[in-house]
Parts: C-alpha cells; structure tokens; sequence
C-alpha cells in the first residue's frame, strides 16, 4: 500500500508531461486487494500539483451463500466505476493532441534550410516520446484490466479457486 501512491503520481506525471492539460482531469486508478477484503484505489491532481490519494471502504468477498448476492453486487459495482475511470481518462488520453516540445533554444521549428543531425534527433525524440506515454497509458489500462478480471473470476466462482 505504500508504494502504491509513489507509482500513481509517476503514471500521472507521464500522461500530464506529454500532455498538459490533462493536468486536473487524468486519473489513475488500482486495486488493494488484502486478504479477503479488496478496495478502489484513485489518484488525480485536482487542484495545483498535489496529487490527491482517495480510496474506497474495504469490501469483502462473499464468505457463504447468505451474504452472497449483497457483497457480490457491491464489489460488481465497485469494478465497473473503476472500468468508468479508466475509461475516461484513456478516452482523454486519446482525444487530447500532443503539444510539440520546447527545446532549449525555445525555438519551435528549426532554422529555414538548415538540416542538422540535432534537429532531426529533437523531432525524433518528442515523435517517440508521445508514443510512450501513449504506450504507458495503454499499458496502465491494460494492468488494471488484467488485475479486475481475476478478482471478477474470484467472486463469481468462489469454489473453482484452488
């Protein structure tokens, strides 16, 4: 649980660096799964650059066939506002244009007939860094689907779980 927050605001600062004003809208989102009990783990910058921690109550898994359908539902819930924020924010991600990256010399376009071996390295560089953060989005969402899946399986088909 501690490293988790250290993660979260490393996933956000490489969507709001390659895209910036996504800065008070991406959101990255985990699953705290302890023993029996799992919680919603969501991280934003709402306001500022303090990234904002906020996680659900835990909720348990079913433990017999009384308590069954409640805490089934409960926990369905919980994994499809979690599938409602990943979502978002990789719609955001997707709908959101990549600005072009300042260099140092503060200059946006290279010099008129002047091809040199750094400029071409410049644009090389920010072409391959938009689609890593577009990677590292796509991956987040594709870990935090890959952890949801198992946890469905679990509650749907407690007694198939060796």
């Amino acid at each position: 649980m501690l490293k988790l927050p250290f993660v979260f605001k490393d996933m956000l600062n490489e969507i709001v660096s390659c895209r910036p004003s996504l800065i008070h809208k991406a959101h990255i989102l985990g699953y705290n799964i302890n023993g029996d009990a799992v919680r919603l783990i969501d991280a934003d910058i709402p306001d500022g650059h303090i990234v904002r921690i906020r996680r659900t109550n835990e909720l348990e898994y079913p433990s017999d066939n009384d308590d069954y359908v409640l805490k089934i539902v409960s926990l369905l819930e919980l994994a499809s506002y979690g599938k409602a924020i990943i979502d978002d924010t990789y719609s955001l991600c997707c709908q959101t244009r990549v600005p072009p990256l300042a260099t140092d010399n503060s200059s946006l376009l290279p010099p008129s007939f002047s091809l040199s071996i750094d400029n071409q390295a410049q644009s090389s560089n920010a072409s391959s860094s938009a689609k890593k953060s577009l990677m590292i989005v796509y991956g987040c969402v594709t870990t935090i689907m890959n952890t949801l899946y198992p946890i469905i399986f679990t509650i749907l088909f407690p007694h198939h779980i060796s």
